[in-house]
């Protein structure tokens, strides 16, 4: 139903002239006191026994728009000087008793639609839901004040889930729910999702929404990002109370592979550590004790009954059982074996750097080649390196006190040199040519070889052969 306007201050006028039952504008003496907005109604011959009520659609100064004979009287002529009165009629009252009873087009409502209608877009304010039954869609939930706070309640004695979250109605299981003991499960949305192993199923990002820094994937995987080389990766922690494992990786039949004990212990019963071959640089595998006074071993190898058969301990020195008689045994492509009785035989190798020959060892300086019988080789742990390189330049002259002005010879191949640990301080050996014999040096760090001395004014000629040998720990 339509708005109407109302004053209590308005005063009674006049027609300025006279009117027609078909005029829709007229003119009266003054507007003083009418209400602000249209539309309201007017009473024209008021008391008259020709009163007529009009509703004014516009006004301009003393010049009304209206609509004639409305609320159940009729046009009528009129003349100047007519009483002029704004009243209230008949329908502002059965408007007020027609809205207590209606159900719909009340509250400002489109017509049709009822006070909370099922198909109409209204805003609802501090209103409670009690008991309901029906759907909500595409709701958003603001939180405008620091105590209001969103809570969904569920039945404490029921066992019905407390939310779930479906990609459709129509699809045949949720996608996440919570259950009612606080339980959150996230659930691959169907069959064929289950082969997809790389979607997410959490995700962690930075304000990009791109940039990962957690996250599992529909396939199991978890992926931790260190984007901030201050903060801890992965931080696992036991309960004060809890004296079981804290953290396991299991085989596919769920039998234990490696578990960390909540004292801080690693256990691996069927694991096995690989390390990349051919990694040159750097620690490939690094163990650490806990601290200054320390006492445990730093590692331990077992039998399969649990029986320790190897350990290193704080100092790095290693001990081995003489009390095991079977199991315990440490290969790796003959890295090492023990046996019973604490005997350790074979041979320690780094896998693809057991031996070499020619410029795989050395590359030759100016003025010489590197023969084919050049070899290196890894023996127990020490890395023997044999230089054969033939004279291709000029006569070289040691001076009368046998200097030979340090005359590069060689450089070592990167990896066959020296621990970085022997620095930059030379390193030096003897040579031999079969005419004269003297001094080499050899830089650790650079792998640079060079001749140093010989016997007093004797020579290398084009074609004589220099052979030197290095020893050091691999």
């Amino acid at each position: 139903m339509a708005t109407r306007y109302y004053s209590s201050v308005a005063a009674e006028t006049t027609l300025v002239a006279s009117i027609t039952n078909g005029n829709t504008s007229i003119q009266i003496a003054s507007a003083t006191g009418l209400p602000a907005l249209t539309p309201f109604t007017l009473a024209l011959d008021y008391e008259a026994a020709t009163e007529e009520l009009v509703e004014v659609t516009a006004v301009a100064g003393t010049t009304l728009t209206v609509t004639r004979g409305i609320d159940g009287t009729s046009a009528a002529a009129h003349n100047a000087g007519a009483r002029v009165r704004h009243v209230s009629s008949a329908r502002d009252f059965s408007d007020s008793r027609t809205h207590e009873q209606a159900a719909t087009n009340v509250h400002g409502t489109a017509v049709g639609s009822a006070v909370v209608g099922t198909n109409d877009t209204q805003t609802l304010s501090n209103k409670t839901l009690n008991d309901a039954s029906g759907t909500l869609s595409n709701i958003d939930i603001f939180a405008n004040s620091p105590t209001w706070v969103t809570t969904v309640n569920a039945d404490i004695t029921g066992t019905a889930d407390i939310m779930k979250w479906l990609r459709d109605s129509s699809e045949p299981h949720e996608v996440a729910k919570i259950t009612n003991n606080g339980g959150l499960f996230l659930r691959n949305q169907n069959a064929a999702a289950d082969s997809v192993h790389n979607t997410y199923r959490i995700r962690v990002t930075f304000d990009n929404g791109t940039t990962d820094t957690f996250r599992v994937l529909s396939g199991g995987q978890v992926d931790i990002f260190g984007k901030d080389p201050t903060a801890s990766v992965l931080d696992v922690q036991a309960a004060a109370s809890q004296s079981g494992d804290i953290m396991r990786v299991q085989d596919s039949s769920s039998a234990t592979l490696m578990a960390v004990q909540s004292t801080g212990k690693t256990l691996a019963n069927r694991g096995a550590t690989i390390a990349q071959p051919g990694v040159l640089t750097g620690a490939v595998l690094q163990v650490g004790g806990s601290n200054v006074g320390y006492s445990g071993n730093l590692t331990q190898w077992v039998s399969p009954g649990n029986a320790i058969v190897a350990s290193i301990n704080q100092d790095g020195a290693a001990s081995f059982s003489s009390s095991v008689t079977a199991g315990g045994a440490l290969t790796a492509n003959g890295l090492a074996v023990l046996n019973a009785g604490a005997d350790i035989t074979g041979t320690l190798l780094v896998s693809g750097h057991t031996a070499a020959t020619g410029t795989s060892v050395l590359t030759a300086a100016a003025g010489f080649s590197v023969d084919a019988a050049t070899q290196a080789i890894v023996k127990s742990g020490w890395i023997i390196v044999t230089g054969v390189l033939l004279r291709t330049g000029s006569t070289l002259t040691a001076s009368a006190a046998g200097n030979l002005t340090d005359t590069a010879l060689c450089t070592i191949q990167a990896s066959w040199r020296p621990d970085s640990a022997f620095g930059s301080d030379r390193m030096v050996t003897s040579f031999g040519t079969g005419f004269t014999s003297g001094g080499v040096g050899l830089n650790p760090s650079t792998g640079a070889v060079e001749l140093l001395d010989a016997h007093s004014t004797s020579t290398i000629d084009n074609g004589h052969t220099v052979r030197f040998t290095y020893v050091y720990p691999q």
